[in-house]
């Protein structure tokens, strides 16, 4: 009796190592920083679709390409000499500067529900009906177009079209041409207006960065087209031959992309501008 005690007992001390090990395993896996898993991402509401330019570009600090679907939630960075674009499922977008880090996410700020961009340091601009955006120094709700320039000390919001409310610290409303400037040492908000090359100047950053994704030329097909080519309506960073993430069933450019597998004739609206004929090489 006591020889099979003995003989037992390592077996025994096998199975209990094994067991540790398994936990520690899973332990170690819940614990690891990084992109959400399809589980987790299925419970998030879409925010929007990534375009890319450069190749520092990083969701969840996980290199990412065009095309992929960003969550409430998710951290969009950019690293020196990259740029990346955030086609908004509302129908706005929300364009990155390099060294740029914004985590965005859906939430209602006074009674209206919006996409929050918190920017932590760098440059953005966004073009989007409601947006609501977070720095170190300000919090603000805008109503069309706003670049942002912000640092953990200060927050530069230049409004080029549209208005905005300052939520944090409190301020009246801007209007189109006008720039707030936010410290935080003072706390206070200071605002001018800014002449059409003072304008210009602020976003001409953006002109460092073109986006390529597919458009609708209203000829009955889907090709490859910069994002300033194409009416945005009809413009997408998803690929449209390629099966979409069930977060997308909702998209109203996975029908233009289903008639287009299918041949089917695409119902199209008036275009806003004449897109050219010329079709960019992929970049």
């Amino acid at each position: 009796m006591e020889r099979c005690r003995i003989a037992a007992r390592p077996r025994l001390c096998a199975l209990l190592v094994c067991a540790l090990l398994v936990c520690a395993l899973a332990l170690v896996t819940s614990c690891t920083p990084g992109a959400p898993q399809r589980g987790q991402q299925a419970q998030r509401e879409l925010v929007g679709t990534l375009g890319t330019a450069g190749n520092a570009v990083y969701v969840n600090r996980v290199a990412a390409q065009t095309g992929t679907p960003i969550f409430s939630g998710d951290e969009v960075a950019t690293g020196p000499g990259s740029g990346a674009m955030i086609d908004f499922t509302t129908g706005g977008f929300f364009q990155l500067d390099q060294n740029t880090d914004p985590i965005f996410s859906w939430h209602l700020v006074n009674g209206v529900r919006c996409i929050l961009a918190q920017i932590f340091s760098g440059q953005a601009y966004v073009d989007e009906a409601t947006s609501c955006l977070s720095t170190a120094t300000a919090d603000v709700v805008s109503f069309s177009q706003i670049n942002v320039e912000t640092t953990a000390q200060r927050s530069v919001l230049t409004l080029l079209q549209g208005r905005m409310i300052g939520e944090r610290p409190p301020f009246s409303a801007l209007g189109a041409g006008q720039e707030v400037t936010i410290d935080l040492r003072d706390n206070v908000a200071r605002r001018r207006t800014l002449s059409p090359a003072e304008l210009s100047q602020r976003v001409a950053w953006r002109g460092n960065y073109r986006f390529l994704g597919w458009c609708d030329d209203g000829r009955g097909e889907i090709r490859k087209a910069y994002h300033d080519e194409c009416d945005r309506r009809h413009f997408s960073f998803i690929p449209p031959h390629e099966s979409a993430p069930p977060a997308y069933s909702d998209h109203p450019l996975l029908d233009l992309f289903r008639r287009q597998r299918e041949n089917q004739p695409w119902p199209r609206s008036p275009p806003t501008h004449q897109v050219p004929r010329t079709s960019p090489s992929p970049g």
